[in-house]
């Protein structure tokens, strides 16, 4: 599978900090860590210093060793590394498939419908905007619940609240849609590509820092669906064009005139040639979630403290500049993280290309 070193290095680069993610647990805690002895958050006698590899400090009466020094808040360092390996390969993943599952669809269906493909009765559009409308207003009440003897907003019961009823509504049109014979034809592509290109227009970043802003949270998976529905542009183009020469081959035009549901048709006909350029496009989103995680960690917007991250560490690399271990080890994780899903991604973009 893998024909070169670069791939084959990557690869297992990539499989080390999986391993490492997996068993952080074991690796790193305070009790009998088999790599370093205290936990992400375990803070020793001597706390909020920045003290540089090699460090020894006392922990229940017991010297120990922080092979890649200490943070501003005296917590470990290589720990943090391990642990944070988690946080980064969870956020990366799903944040990815978020996208990749909102930009395959809408891309699937502008390309496939077009504008004159799709033809609807009026009243489903109407029962799509209202059920939409009505879909965020109870979302919003049900997302009102009662922590510490007080009422607080959870942003991300909000927004799953919101994709599952979407999606529901959905699949009620699309029931509905065999009872009522449609009259107009949807200009699907034109309102898909015309919504891209205002989202686009918008710079992801300062988007970003709003939402984040305006949620006022800073949670894992808060930030996880911030970036997944973020990151979906990209992947609709690229499908979008894909699907449009795909549906001109012989063997699709063949599916509608035997009949074919249009589902069937993209998923078993469609969707599997589609999935190379999927693939490869997730593992450059990975990548690009990661880094826009550490990017807003390191501005102060990211994920909290106490959750360890790659990226948490390079924003106390800038409370003393003289802290290098606080950028260079956390820095070379990431850069080697990303290189290796890019080189990757590439090798499997020539294997498919070749396949075809």
């Amino acid at each position: 599978m893998f024909n070169s070193i670069s791939a084959k290095l990557a690869f297992f680069f990539l499989l080390l900090v999986a391993v490492i993610a997996l068993f952080a647990s074991i690796l790193a805690n305070t009790d009998n860590g088999l790599l370093v002895k205290y936990g992400p958050n375990t803070i020793g006698q001597k706390n909020n210093t920045f003290e540089p590899p090699g460090f020894v400090d006392t922990y229940n009466d017991i010297d120990r060793v922080h092979p890649l020094g200490t943070d501003g808040r005296g917590r470990d360092v290589a720990s943090i590394l391990i642990h944070g390996s988690r946080t980064s390969i969870l956020l990366g993943f799903f944040a990815s498939l978020i996208s990749i599952l909102f930009g395959t669809s809408l891309g699937l269906a502008s390309a496939y419908y077009g504008n004159n493909s799709l033809i609807i009765h009026p009243f489903q559009i109407i029962l799509f905007v209202i059920g939409t409308i009505l879909i965020c207003f109870y979302a919003y009440e049900w997302s009102w619940v009662r922590g510490d003897q007080k009422l607080y907003f959870n942003n991300l019961l909000f927004i799953l609240s919101v994709i599952l009823g979407i999606f529901f509504l959905i699949t009620l049109l699309r029931l509905l849609s065999r009872s009522l014979k449609g009259i107009i034809a949807f200009p699907m592509d034109s309102i898909v590509m015309r919504f891209t290109e205002i989202f686009r227009a918008v710079p992801k970043l300062f988007l970003l820092l709003f939402l984040i802003t305006f949620l006022k949270s800073q949670g894992l998976w808060t930030t996880t669906l911030l970036l997944g529905a973020l990151g979906w542009s990209r992947i609709l183009r690229l499908v979008r064009g894909e699907v449009l020469e795909i549906k001109q081959q012989t063997y699709v035009i063949n599916a509608k005139i035997m009949g074919l549901s249009d589902f069937r048709i993209i998923l078993k006909h469609i969707l599997p040639n589609v999935m190379p350029l999927i693939l490869v496009s997730m593992a450059f989103l990975i990548s690009g979630n990661i880094l826009m995680e550490s990017t807003l960690s390191f501005l102060g917007l990211g994920l909290p403290l106490d959750l360890p991250s790659w990226g948490g560490l390079l924003r106390q690399s800038r409370e003393d500049f003289g802290a290098w271990w606080l950028a260079v080890f956390p820095g070379f994780t990431i850069t080697f993280t990303l290189f290796s899903l890019n080189i990757l991604a590439e090798h499997y973009n020539k294997l498919s290309k070749k396949a075809f």
